[in-house]
Parts: structure tokens; sequence; C-alpha cells
């Protein structure tokens, strides 16, 4: 008889600060050994039904319980966090959260010496799970600088040290590669499945259902608006046409199935792509549906609309090269030699693996990192002779981590920001503060930078101060919340290391993190060689925060007024982002004054620090224009800190749409997002290309989102590009999808199936695909629901 490891019974949970339950009813139970998919849309309850299961509710998130959860027979409000995750191991959806290490190594390592493993054993364990995740060779880089992508293996790295049974996977494709989210989904498989070792049970909570259906599933259960809607097996519920009812999507394979008009009840192992069996009869009508005349050639979407100028380049890119320093010193080509041209119209995808030089690219296109060689033009000019804010007038950039990005504490705020300053004003409204109100660095409410790192770097307050990686057994484990302790305090527990023993951070003054001198090895360095707090190369937290809060300011000119600039300063100065020649040419007035249009006087005392941005009616009408279209608007007065990861995500689309570049640069917009969302987004995207001509470029790994919205590829691998051209054609080279990390589409393995030819199979999916769409949207308006 199986033995329930999780056990509902009708459970509800309200929030303390809100008016209506999230979760209601639920009476679901999952057994020792099972692998279950927890699906639904955004707001519809998952997160918080994993947070009960691994006591982050109610012990971190207050609120009203009805009903009874149960984990391994005992009541989770009768037990604390730290009881709670010696059963439950979880990985969570931000990675930043995650991480308690100065290095991955450590990081890997600290469950481990919790439990009081002894150091050689500790070692080898760590280096295994440092193999199994791919990460072999960064055991001594800093978490915080790694990609994305990189940061998801830490994090599943970190939980495969412990010695649970039950583990909570809340998004972990999220920022993935194609074929090292696959090896993620296969790990998970072999850490549920365990062979001749204790049985194991895995939650895995992800919008990315063809994704995880790489590897078998037990169950499938559905959550809509706080309630089970679903609990089968994942054939019967692909089957069942409940899924598109709930707002979720089916993968690709099963839609293309569908336009034929295939029997999915007669087909066999309709769950697995690579297993699936077809039958005669449906592929004779695949046959006749996808490999017949293409009636469909006229119909091609957004494409057709608004096809790429090829008289306009907006953008040329050529042998390009860029290095990373490194902690030791020296440098890491992170960009060789990579050359390409976009035209007004386009809509690009970067694609390839995780640390490929993606996101590299889209940072030095946009300025805030400046190629070591080669060139960058953007509208014909060398965009050497331009400012940050000055190119940010030209491309916008949504960051892949929009904790980077968002910078103030209410949604319409942080959205409307950069039209209020345009470009950014003084160096008291650095991070969008008033000059008056903020510190420099500070990155919300009101509190000054240090704060903004306690909230980042401490999320929990798990266990005592000692040697991190000669903790005592008593240790408390990583993601048990505090219990009511200061986030000072957990700070000190969580960073304070090895030989912590030369000062004491509650009696020395030097251990203040914003001290400038050495207190002692309070970050297990010798007294002699690092700053407090410095989390790389000598430098302090404070410029730190300031490399990941403020980006438009890295390589600039000094600016004028030099002396009051410093970010160390808390005084107000112009900081337009010009040379100094510049400045004097372009800007100053014979009086010294800011000429910029966007900006106000810059020697006029520190209360002249609001800057001048577009008209407020026109702020207020693009700003609720951008709202709508990630559908915030009802969410526009919310605290940024009440809203989810996926939430953030639309946030940072929202305020940059807002500015209506010329060029969008979109890291991952899709990742955290549930399919409604994702298509209202890309939607709007797709509009602003076809009825404004705005070029879009995608860095992404989510193939459905290439294949679907844009013409063509720029394939990343090894920091070089190693294609550029059709879309359809590059997915279809199995050399390309080998080098790059992606891998083969279900539409590419149908298509196999099938006896079609992947390239035209795929073109004629898409053109069936948006025509299906555009057709629902018509019907929709015509009936008057839109």
């Amino acid at each position: 008889m199986k033995k329930p490891v999780v056990e509902f019974a009708d459970f509800g949970f309200q929030y303390k600060a809100q008016k209506n339950p999230t979760l209601t009813g639920i009476n679901l139970t999952i057994y020792e050994g099972e692998k279950v998919l927890l699906l639904g849309s955004s707001g519809s309850g998952k997160t918080t039904l994993a947070n009960c299961i691994n006591g982050l509710i109610p012990f971190s998130y207050p609120g009203q319980i009805t009903g009874s959860c149960k984990v391994n027979g005992r009541e989770t409000q009768e037990l604390s966090v730290f009881a709670l995750s010696m059963d439950v191991g979880t990985v969570l959806q931000d990675s930043n959260a995650q991480f308690v290490g100065l290095s991955v190594g450590e990081d890997m390592a600290f469950a481990l010496e919790n439990d009081g493993v002894d150091r050689e054993t500790m070692r080898e364990r760590v280096r295994d799970q440092a193999e199994t995740v791919g990460l072999a060779h960064y055991l001594d880089a800093l978490p915080f600088h790694l990609s994305g992508g990189q940061k998801q293996k830490a994090a599943l790295g970190g939980v495969l040290g412990e010695e649970t049974r039950i583990f909570i996977f809340d998004e972990p494709l999220a920022s993935l590669d194609p074929k090292t989210g696959a090896a993620a989904i296969d790990l998970i498989d072999r850490i549920t499945r365990n062979a001749g070792g204790s049985p194991r049970t895995s939650i895995i909570i992800e919008h990315r259902l063809e994704d995880v259906l790489f590897r078998p599933v037990d169950r499938i259960v559905l959550v809509d608006k706080g309630r089970i809607a679903a609990d089968m097996r994942p054939a019967d519920i692909l089957q069942s046409g409940i899924l598109p009812e709930k707002g979720i999507r089916l993968p690709l394979y099963i839609g293309a199935l569908q336009y034929a008009g295939c029997d999915l009840a007669g087909i066999q192992a309709i769950e697995d792509i690579h297993a699936l069996e077809p039958g005669a009869e449906n592929r004779k009508r695949l046959k006749r549906f996808f490999g017949g005349a293409d009636e469909m050639s006229g119909i091609d979407g957004a494409a057709q609309d608004n096809q790429p100028d090829p008289k306009r380049e907006l953008l040329r890119v050529e042998g390009v090269g860029f290095s990373y320093e490194t902690a030791e010193g020296g440098s890491r080509a992170a960009l060789e030699d990579a050359s390409f041209t976009v035209r007004r119209g386009e809509r690009v995808a970067f694609i390839g693996k995780n640390g490929a030089g993606k996101s590299t690219m889209a940072k030095l296109i946009t300025g805030i990192c400046r190629p070591d060689k080669g060139a960058v033009y953007l509208g014909g000019e060398d965009y050497r002779k331009l400012t940050v804010s000055e190119i940010g007038e030209r491309v916008g950039y949504v960051m892949q981590d929009p904790d980077q990005m968002i910078v103030k504490d209410i949604i319409k705020d942080e959205v409307e920001l950069g039209l209020r300053l345009r470009p950014p004003g003084p160096l008291g409204a650095f991070l969008g503060r008033n000059a008056s109100s903020r510190r420099v660095g500070a990155p919300s409410g009101g509190k000054g930078a240090l704060s903004g790192l306690l909230r980042r770097f401490a999320p929990r307050n798990d266990g005592p101060p000692g040697a991190f990686l000669e903790r005592n057994g008593s240790s408390r484990r990583a993601g048990a919340p505090s219990g009511g302790k200061g986030v000072f305090s957990g700070l000190l527990r969580r960073f304070a290391t090895r030989n912590d023993r030369a000062a004491s951070p509650c009696n020395d003054e030097a251990a203040s993190p914003r001290s400038d001198g050495p207190p002692g090895a309070f970050l297990g360095r010798d007294v002699s060689s690092r700053r407090v707090g410095a989390p790389s190369g000598g430098k302090g937290v404070f410029s730190g925060l300031l490399r990941r809060f403020a980006p438009r300011n890295d390589g600039l000119a000094r600016p004028h007024n030099d002396g009051v600039a410093s970010p160390r300063n808390d005084g107000v100065a112009c900081h337009c982002g010009r040379s100094e020649a510049i400045q004097k040419r372009d800007i100053l007035s014979p009086e010294g004054g800011c000429q910029d249009p966007f900006m106000v006087q810059c020697a006029q005392g520190p209360t002249a620090g609001v800057p001048q941005g577009l008209p407020s009616d026109l702020i207020t009408e693009r700003g609720k224009r951008a709202l709508e279209a990630c559908e915030l608007y009802r969410m526009r007065n919310w605290p940024i800190s009440a809203v989810s990861y996926g939430q953030k995500k639309r946030v940072t689309v929202a305020s940059v749409l807002a500015m209506e570049p010329e060029i969008l640069i979109l890291d991952e917009p899709t990742a955290g997002q549930d399919y409604r969302h994702y298509m209202e987004i890309i939607a709007f995207i797709n509009r602003l290309n076809a009825e404004y001509g705005k070029t879009v470029i995608f860095i992404t790994h989510d193939l459905h989102l290439a294949i679907e919205n844009t013409d063509r590829a720029v394939v990343f691998a090894e920091g070089k590009i190693i294609a550029d051209g059709d879309i359809f054609s590059i997915l279809t080279d199995e050399r390309i999808v080998e080098e790059a990390n992606l891998k083969k589409t279900s539409l590419h393995l149908l298509a196999g199936k099938a006896g079609l030819a992947a390239d035209d199979f795929i073109r004629r999916y898409i053109r069936h695909e948006k025509a299906h769409r555009a057709g629902t949207e018509t019907t929709m308006t015509e009936g008057g629901t839109r």
C-alpha cells in the first residue's frame, strides 16, 4: 500500500492582507515516490499550495488556515519551519533568494555542513553534485555572477545534498536553455526514482507542460482559482479538453494533431512525444493536412503585415569582442568576433546555450557595457559617441532578472518612472528617487543600500553564526525563516564565515557594512585582504549594489560636478552621462546650466533635483496603455513587494513598453508567465511591430516563442555566433541544434513520425496557428466580448 506523505483535507488559506481566501476546499493526497506536476495559470494558488507544504505558510506568510495539512502524518501548523525542512527541500523560482554561500561550492555544501558531514566527504559530495548539474568548473564562482540558467543549476545542486525525501521545484525551467532544461527534468526524474535508494517524492510547479513531459509524470494536478480543478494521469488530462478551458497551453504536437483532425483518444502514449504512436489513420490525416498544397501561403500573421525594411538599417554589430574581469585579476572572453545586422521591423531571436553571450550582447547593444574590440552602429552612427541615456532613447531593454530593474515601490510609479526621468536626472534621482528623499542606490521604501542588500541576500535567518563550513549539526537548513530575529543578525549568521573571531560584529564599530576598514575576517577572509561585505574583487557592498542596480552608469565618463557625484555621497549632482568635452559643447550653457531638454539646471543646488519629464497627461496615458497590455492596470497601486516573480516580470516589460523605443530587447520575457499572460504580452509586442514598425529582439530559450513570433534567429554558442538565418531552417539543422544546446521541437519529432519534412511541417503549423488565433480574435471582437 502506498504511503501518503502530503495530505490536504478541506484545507483553505487566506493571507492576512487579503479579503478573500487564496485556497479553498483543497483535498489532495500525494504519495511516497510520486512525481506530481502542479499546473495552473498565474495567481491560481500553485505556489501558495507549495508553501503550505514546506512551512513558509503560516510561519513566513501569516494568514488564516482552515482544515488540515499534514506532511509525513504531522500537522504542519504544529511544526516549525526547521522541522519541516528536514522533510521538504525547495528549489525556489527566484534563484537569488536561495543562495546562502559566497561561492557555488559553499552554497552546495550548506546543508551538508549543517548536518555535520566531515569535510572530505562533504567536498566529494559537492563535487558530485556540481558535476551532476554541470557546474563542476564554477565551484569557486560567486553565485550572483552566474547567468540566470547557471543560477538555476546551482540552486538545484544545493538541495541534492540534503537527505530530505520530498522535493518542491518551483518553475525549475524558467531560465534554462532547452537542452539543459531537458537535463534538469531528467535529473528530477532520477532524484525521484532513486533506484536502489529510499523513494523520494517530487512536486513540480511549472507552466511549460510540454517540457515537463520530457520524462514521465505520475499525475497532473490542475489548480484554478484556489481550488483543485482536476487530478488526472497525463494522458487523461491531455485528452479531456480541460486544459485550454483553464488557460493552459497544450503541447505543440497536440495542437498539430487537433488541426489535422486526428482522434486523440486512439493515440498510444499521447503524453510522451518520443514514444507516441499516431497510428495509420492519423498518419494519413497528418500527411493530408500538412503535406498537401500550401493553401495558406498568403497567411503569415504579423510578419506579413510588417515586412522588415531592407533599406533601413537600425543596428549593425561588426567584429565585436568583449571580456569580463575575473576575481583573480584576469579576464574571461564572453564574445568573440560577433557580427550581424538588424533592420527596421524585424523580429529576431537570440538563442543558444546558457552563458553563450546572449545577454552580454544585449548589454553591449544598450551601452551598459562597451566592446573591447569591434564596433556597434545605431542608425549608421558609431554609438561610442552616445551616452547610455541617449542609447536608451532608441533601445529599450527588459532584463532577465526583474529585481535588477525595479527601483520603485508601487507598480504604477515603476512603469511611469522612465517617462518622468527621460533620460535619468541628477544623481539624487540616480535610481528614480527625488534627490531630497532617497539615498543613492536605495532600492525601495526610503531605506539605504544596506537595507536593500539585506532584503536581497538574507531572505532567511537560519542557523547560528560560526564557521560557514564548520557549523555544528544544530544549525538551521537553507530555507528556514528567522522566527522573529532581525535581518542584520540573519546576515551576520549567514555571511559570517571561517575564523570569524578576529572581531565581533556586535562590538566592533569597524564591522559596519558601510565601513571601509576590515572588521576582521567578517566574510571568512584574512583581515588584510578584503573589505567588509565585499562580494568580490575587494570592492565593498555599496559598490556591488550599484553594479547590480545601476547598470546605466557602467563605463561612462566622469560626470561633471565630480565632487558630489561620488556614489558614496548622498549629495545631488547632475549626471548626464556625457564626457566633459561633450558636456561643454552641447549641454552646458554659458551660464553653466544643463540644457538637456529632459534635465533640470545642473548648478542650482540640492533642491533642484526634480527632472523635467514628459507632460503628466501623456505619462498617464502611456503608462495606462502599457499596464493594460500587461494586465497590470487593476494592480497599478499595489506594492511591488506583494506580487509574484512572474508579475514582476510583467512590470518590467510594461515599464519599457511605456517608453516606446524603436528597438525592444526582451531577455526571457516569457519566463514565469502562464499561457494567457504570455499571449497578451507577445500579442502587444507583435502589434507594436506590425502597426508601428518597432524592431524586436527576443533573448529566449523558449523555442515556441521563437518559431511563432520571430522571422530570424541569431544563434550563440561559446561566445560566438554560429548561425544567423531563417528560424525554421535553424531549428531543423541537427548540427546547430546540438552545438547550441537546443533540442528538436515536438513538431519536428511529430513530422518525422508522419513521414514529412520537418521544415515545411513547422512552417505550415505556424501559419495555421496564426490563422486560427486571428479568427478567434475576430470572433471575439464581433461578438462584443472584447
